[in-house]
Protein backbone atom coordinates (compact mmCIF):
# COMPACT_ATOMS: atom_id res chain seq x y z
CA UNK A 1 0.00 0.00 0.00
CA UNK A 2 0.92 3.52 -0.77
CA UNK A 3 1.55 5.92 1.73
CA UNK A 4 3.17 9.09 0.32
CA UNK A 5 4.49 9.97 -2.59
CA UNK A 6 8.09 11.95 -3.26
CA UNK A 7 9.22 13.33 -6.40
CA UNK A 8 12.18 12.84 -8.47
CA UNK A 9 14.22 15.23 -10.28
CA UNK A 10 12.26 18.21 -12.22
CA UNK A 11 9.12 17.11 -10.56
CA UNK A 12 7.72 18.74 -7.68
CA UNK A 13 4.06 17.15 -5.92
CA UNK A 14 2.48 20.43 -4.97
CA UNK A 15 -0.36 20.77 -2.64
CA UNK A 16 -2.68 22.71 -3.89
CA UNK A 17 -5.29 24.06 -1.31
CA UNK A 18 -3.42 25.35 1.67
CA UNK A 19 -0.74 22.71 2.22
CA UNK A 20 -3.74 19.56 2.15
CA UNK A 21 -4.03 18.39 -1.04
CA UNK A 22 -7.85 16.56 -0.94
CA UNK A 23 -8.42 14.19 -3.14
CA UNK A 24 -12.04 13.67 -3.18
CA UNK A 25 -14.23 15.86 -3.01
CA UNK A 26 -13.75 19.11 -3.62
CA UNK A 27 -12.16 21.09 0.01
CA UNK A 28 -14.48 24.04 -0.96
CA UNK A 29 -17.22 21.75 0.10
CA UNK A 30 -17.93 22.56 3.47
CA UNK A 31 -19.33 19.50 5.32
CA UNK A 32 -17.81 16.47 7.08
CA UNK A 33 -15.33 14.33 5.20
CA UNK A 34 -16.89 10.53 4.91
CA UNK A 35 -14.80 7.02 5.42
CA UNK A 36 -12.85 6.18 2.54
CA UNK A 37 -11.52 9.81 1.29
CA UNK A 38 -8.12 10.67 0.56
CA UNK A 39 -6.08 13.66 1.43
CA UNK A 40 -2.26 14.59 0.91
CA UNK A 41 -0.49 16.39 4.05
CA UNK A 42 3.30 17.40 2.46
CA UNK A 43 4.16 14.12 1.32
CA UNK A 44 1.50 11.86 3.51
CA UNK A 45 -1.19 10.35 2.22
CA UNK A 46 -4.43 9.88 4.52
CA UNK A 47 -7.28 8.21 4.44
CA UNK A 48 -10.81 9.52 6.68
CA UNK A 49 -12.20 6.60 8.92
CA UNK A 50 -15.25 7.79 10.32
CA UNK A 51 -13.93 9.83 13.07
CA UNK A 52 -10.01 10.91 12.28
CA UNK A 53 -7.81 11.21 9.19
CA UNK A 54 -5.35 8.48 9.64
CA UNK A 55 -2.23 8.25 7.86
CA UNK A 56 -2.22 5.44 5.29
CA UNK A 57 0.57 2.36 6.13
CA UNK A 58 2.76 1.16 3.31
CA UNK A 59 5.87 2.33 0.58
CA UNK A 60 6.44 6.03 -0.61
CA UNK A 61 7.40 5.50 -4.45
CA UNK A 62 9.19 8.14 -5.86
CA UNK A 63 7.55 9.54 -9.11
CA UNK A 64 10.73 10.30 -11.92
CA UNK A 65 11.43 11.56 -15.18
CA UNK A 66 13.74 9.92 -17.56
CA UNK A 67 16.44 11.30 -18.94
CA UNK A 68 14.81 12.04 -22.41
CA UNK A 69 12.05 14.25 -20.54
CA UNK A 70 15.03 15.78 -18.37
CA UNK A 71 16.92 16.96 -21.42
CA UNK A 72 14.03 18.28 -22.97
CA UNK A 73 12.95 20.06 -20.33
CA UNK A 74 16.58 21.66 -19.65
CA UNK A 75 16.77 22.26 -23.49
CA UNK A 76 13.45 24.25 -23.07
CA UNK A 77 14.06 26.21 -20.17
CA UNK A 78 17.31 27.45 -21.35
CA UNK A 79 15.52 28.42 -24.97
CA UNK A 80 13.02 30.31 -23.15
CA UNK A 81 15.53 32.32 -21.30
CA UNK A 82 17.54 32.97 -24.42
CA UNK A 83 14.59 34.07 -25.79
CA UNK A 84 13.18 36.42 -23.12
CA UNK A 85 16.52 37.74 -23.38
CA UNK A 86 16.28 38.13 -27.19
CA UNK A 87 12.81 39.90 -25.90
CA UNK A 88 14.09 42.03 -23.52
CA UNK A 89 16.72 43.30 -25.85
CA UNK A 90 14.46 44.14 -28.81
CA UNK A 91 12.44 46.29 -26.85
CA UNK A 92 15.30 48.63 -26.25
CA UNK A 93 17.40 48.04 -29.74
CA UNK A 94 15.78 48.47 -32.98
CA UNK A 95 18.24 46.50 -34.46
CA UNK A 96 18.18 43.72 -32.31
CA UNK A 97 14.52 43.77 -32.88
CA UNK A 98 15.28 43.63 -37.00
CA UNK A 99 17.78 40.63 -36.48
CA UNK A 100 14.86 39.01 -34.17
CA UNK A 101 12.39 39.69 -36.70
CA UNK A 102 14.60 38.30 -39.82
CA UNK A 103 15.89 35.06 -36.94
CA UNK A 104 12.23 34.27 -36.74
CA UNK A 105 11.27 34.71 -40.35
CA UNK A 106 14.11 32.72 -41.69
CA UNK A 107 13.15 29.64 -38.87
CA UNK A 108 9.55 29.74 -40.68
CA UNK A 109 11.00 29.60 -44.16
CA UNK A 110 13.13 26.94 -43.61
CA UNK A 111 10.67 25.33 -41.66
CA UNK A 112 8.17 25.44 -44.48
CA UNK A 113 11.27 23.77 -47.01
CA UNK A 114 12.07 21.22 -45.00
CA UNK A 115 8.77 20.36 -44.80
CA UNK A 116 8.10 19.70 -48.35
CA UNK A 117 10.80 17.83 -48.91
CA UNK A 118 10.01 15.28 -45.82
CA UNK A 119 7.09 15.24 -47.65
CA UNK A 120 8.45 14.39 -51.35
CA UNK A 121 10.71 12.14 -49.80
CA UNK A 122 8.44 10.24 -47.98
CA UNK A 123 6.98 9.48 -51.13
Amino acid sequence: MINGITGGAMIHIANTSGGVMYVAPDPTITRPPVQGELRVIGTDIQVFSNSAWTPMGGTIPQVNLNGTAISAITWASAQMLREDEWNRLAKKNITVQDALDQHRKSVSEAREKLMVVVALASK
